[in-house]
């Protein structure tokens, strides 16, 4: 009897520290070149346990002893009651390797240069999903070409759910557009916000976009093809000098039955909204003159000078404009309300500053720049991070707004229970505010060649490819095993054969808001799903298709996940390369007149015998030019300071060139 009780009695002990103890860490990969860490949560103390990493060759690497270094108890961040920190940074060599932990598992752990390169593109497939009035749509049919006639709405007054339909029944086009979430309302704040930063996506790293052509069938790539689409729709947002459209579709929406956007009863009868709104201006027109910059950098005059057109106009509109801040039309609920407009608009003069080359501009960002100081928040609605980056290297005073928001995050992520280095705390959409502020403080690092912050990007990135409470990936995909496969958009509710490629969830939300909010669910909510377990007051993630709290996808957070997976696929791979630095290759240094700046072209004065052109940035970003052409447009560069090479037969020659 002994003999068999002994044996079971040791088998249950070894069950028990796997079945509560949990292992979380980048599904996708880590870059060589960046610190690199696991977490290990238990019901029960791992203290002692003996960890070690080993090659595909199964050789051990790295090891070590779980408990003599980070280690918390349960909290706000964590839900379990003994937390430790495996650090596995020194391991920079490139390959697949396994974890293994005394007493728990084993664990694959990948390290690869640029492991979220390929989810990228998926992220900026399921933004043409959400496309409005296309052809070009996917995973649904051409929908809401109604929308070429909305009746206009006006305010009564503020903000008090009032308005009221034009007297002469007035009709706007406002064909196009992206739907901003799982229902089929466009407001004009999150697609300028989207806009904006598939615009900053393509400035970040042209070359990751050019030549990619899978969706796209016009002169664009997918990306500019996209933008292309956005900027069309927000070139509408202005028909007169008196009126801005600041939403299309409102609350009826919400009560009609689940629907796929061609199948809509509301085609044909959707209003919509007009008011001369800063924040909504501000930023449409900083996305209208980023565009302007950018398609004429790449040759398309006509389109870069009807959004350059538009956006000086809406621009002018916006100043001149005295009005109450407008959002959502009311009803009893309240989207997207965004009372601040110094940050759009510093944002808007910089851009057009960059993209016009007028002093004015320049002075009204500037002027703004005290106004819009710090905001202790990063999202949709407080674009100060990156207004005040992007006037940095014109106005070095704004460096600190920006490093006082970076250190009030900073403080958030040094708190004792949060082992996953977030940078605030949970809130509803806390994934989406946390890429921004990720991206924000990478913005930071792009004009400054400060590695400060740099760890808000490592650590973020982590936690959306797993290294979360429920080791769960974020972005729905097919690749990593351990991640969000549903999506709380109707398009994929009524379609079960479609993969919700892309798709990136909104992520945990305060128990208390997810709680308040469950009874509306459709489907029900079901409370004893696994990831309960890993659920705190202050994080509580549910994935299920009709929890909209945890699930349901914005355009706003799929523009923070697309400008954020491209900077930090451009930049945690490699150390950068000092400006100051040699080349890798001979260099012959000397002082000649090779290169002319002049209005933001970079001439070359004399192409004999050149054989190549290379353009190196302040954070070691290279750019290789045509140098078959006299003269390179930068119109997609920001201000600031760079070196160019420029090799011949028997040496290269450096210089260095600073861009107002």
């Amino acid at each position: 009897m002994k003999s068999i009780i002994l044996p079971f009695i040791v088998l249950w002990h070894v069950l028990h520290a796997f079945g509560s103890t949990h292992v979380r860490y980048n599904l996708a990969g880590y870059d060589p070149n960046r610190p690199k860490s696991a977490i290990v949560m238990s019901d029960n103390t791992c203290s002692g346990y003996s960890w070690q990493i080993r090659n595909s060759n199964n050789q051990v690497v790295l090891n070590g002893t779980i408990g003599v270094n980070v280690q918390s108890g349960a909290g706000a961040f964590m839900p379990k009651a003994y937390n430790y920190v495996i650090d596995f940074s020194s391991l920079n060599i490139e390959g697949n390797y396994s974890l293994q932990i005394s007493n728990v598992g084993t664990y694959p752990i990948i390290i690869s240069c640029q492991p979220y390169k390929d989810f990228i593109p998926q992220v900026l497939r399921t933004i043409r999903v959400r496309r409005s009035g296309s052809a070009s749509a996917l995973d649904h049919a051409i929908s809401h070409l109604g929308d070429s006639a909305c009746v206009v709405f006006r305010r009564n007054g503020t903000n008090n759910g009032s308005w009221s339909k034009d007297v002469n029944n007035l009709k706007i086009n406002m064909l196009g557009g992206h739907y901003d979430a799982g229902d089929y309302i466009k407001f004009t704040k999150t697609e300028a916000y989207l806009c904006y930063y598939m615009l900053r996506a393509y400035e970040a790293a042209p070359a990751l976009f050019d030549g990619v052509k899978t969706y796209s069938s016009t002169a664009f790539n997918d990306l500019l093809d996209e933008c292309s689409w956005s900027l069309m729709f927000l070139s509408k947002t202005m028909p007169t000098s008196s009126e801005f459209i600041i939403q299309t579709g409102g609350a009826a929406d919400h009560n009609e039955n689940p629907r796929l956007p061609e199948n809509d009863a509301l085609n044909n009868k959707r209003e919509c909204y007009a008011a001369l709104s800063k924040p909504q201006m501000g930023l449409t027109a900083a996305a209208l003159a980023l565009g302007s910059k950018i398609f004429l950098a790449k040759g398309f005059t006509t389109e870069a000078t009807k959004y350059k057109n538009k956006a000086i106009e809406i621009y002018a509109a916006a100043k001149a404009s005295t009005i109450t801040n407008a959002w959502w039309q009311g009803g009893g609920e309240v989207y997207y309300a965004d009372n601040t407009a110094n940050d759009d608009m510093q944002l808007a003069a910089i851009e057009l500053y960059n993209a016009t080359g007028t002093a004015s501009y320049l002075t009204d960002a500037r002027n703004f720049a005290p106004n819009t100081s710090s905001a202790g928040w990063s999202s949709w609605g407080n674009v100060n991070l990156a207004a005040h980056s992007r006037l940095l290297p014109l106005q070095l005073s704004v460096k600190q707004y920006i490093t006082s928001d970076l250190k009030t995050f900073n403080t958030n992520a040094n708190k004792p229970n949060n082992l996953w280095k977030l940078p605030h705390e949970s809130v509803w959409g806390s994934l989406y505010s946390q890429m921004s502020v990720a991206h924000g403080a990478l913005q930071y690092k792009l004009v400054s060649d400060s590695s400060t912050y740099d760890h808000f990007g490592y650590n973020v990135v982590d936690y959306l490819f797993g290294k979360n409470p429920w080791g769960l990936c974020f972005i729905a995909n097919k690749t990593i095993t351990n991640s969000i496969k549903s999506s709380y958009a109707t398009i994929y509710k009524l379609q079960a054969s479609k993969f919700p490629y892309g798709e990136i969830a909104e992520g945990p939300a305060p128990a208390a808001d997810h709680a308040d909010n469950a009874t509306y669910f459709s489907p029900a909510h079901n409370p004893n799903l696994w990831h309960k377990e890993f659920n705190t007051s202050d994080f509580t993630f549910f994935e299920q298709p009709g929890d909209y709290v945890c699930m349901e996808t914005t355009i706003a957070g799929l523009a923070d996940g697309l400008f954020f997976l491209t900077l930090a696929n451009n930049n945690f791979c490699s150390t950068p390369l000092n400006i100051d630095n040699e080349l890798t290759f001979p260099v012959e240094k000397k002082t000649i007149n090779e290169i002319t700046v002049l209005n933001k072209q970079l001439i070359i004065n004399s192409l004999d015998n050149l054989d190549g052109l290379i353009l190196i940035d302040i954070t070691g970003r290279k750019f290789v030019l045509d140098h078959h052409k006299r003269s390179h447009d930068l119109y997609y560069l920001n201000s600031g300071i760079y070196q160019v090479a420029l090799t011949k037969k028997f040496s290269t020659v450096i210089e260095k060139i600073f861009l107002e």
